[in-house]
């Protein structure tokens, strides 16, 4: 038989309703006729019974390790895989497990198909979420004046009276003229509506020498 003859075969065991066996861990010292036999003498009672090896083309003593056994029916076939369970070749036992075919629903086994039959449709793709809605965009905060105008909240006051104007180069710490003087931090920041501005403060004249009385 020829390897490609072989691998149809035994898919088409295997889509028949789970009538195909694989035995693994088979002793690599044991033969293909010793192998068959001590399966033959467990499965007796279970109908007609075929080996499939994994090369068909060689014929020598030793084994690769596992086999295909195919029966009849799908019940032979699960009662034999219980047959074997307890099975040793050579000291070892082997591992027994019904040889499913491979299909993306997940069933034990697939059924035949009858011809013209057409296979079902695949079920609808599920569907995509909606994108959430993109937050508003922030606007500049809005304070009541209760003169009736509006100053937006980001004016800043840093003193009663409008800030001067600062000097954008002069004497620094270093002792470099043209480096640039960093301005001072401000004492008080005011958010929204400035207050009224308030009277300067008096300021004491200087002493004059002319006018202190000896």
């Amino acid at each position: 038989m020829e390897l490609n003859d072989w691998m149809r075969t035994v898919d088409l065991h295997r889509c028949r309703k789970g009538r195909l066996l694989i035995v693994r861990s088979i002793h690599f010292e044991a033969s293909r006729a010793e192998v068959e036999g001590r399966c033959n003498v467990k499965l007796s009672e279970r109908g007609r019974i075929r080996y499939f090896w994994a090369d068909p083309q060689q014929t020598g003593r030793r084994n690769p390790g596992w086999v295909y056994v195919v029966f009849e029916k799908g019940s032979n076939c699960r009662k034999g895989r219980d047959d074997l369970r307890n099975l040793k070749i050579r000291g070892r036992p082997v591992e027994v497990h019904l040889s499913k075919y491979p299909h993306p629903d997940g069933p034990e086994h697939v059924r035949e198909r009858r011809p013209g039959q057409a296979l079902p449709p695949p079920p609808p793709p599920p569907p995509a979420a909606a994108a959430p809605a993109p937050p508003p965009a922030p606007g500049p905060a809005v304070s009541a004046d209760p003169a009736g105008s509006y100053l937006p909240a980001w004016v800043l006051f840093t003193s009663n009276n409008p800030p001067a104007p600062l000097p954008v180069s002069g004497p620094s710490v270093s002792g470099d003229p043209a480096a640039p003087v960093r301005p001072p931090l401000p004492a008080l920041v005011y958010f929204g509506n400035a207050p009224s501005p308030a009277a300067p403060a008096a300021v004491p004249p200087a002493n004059d020498p002319d006018s202190e009385i000896e």
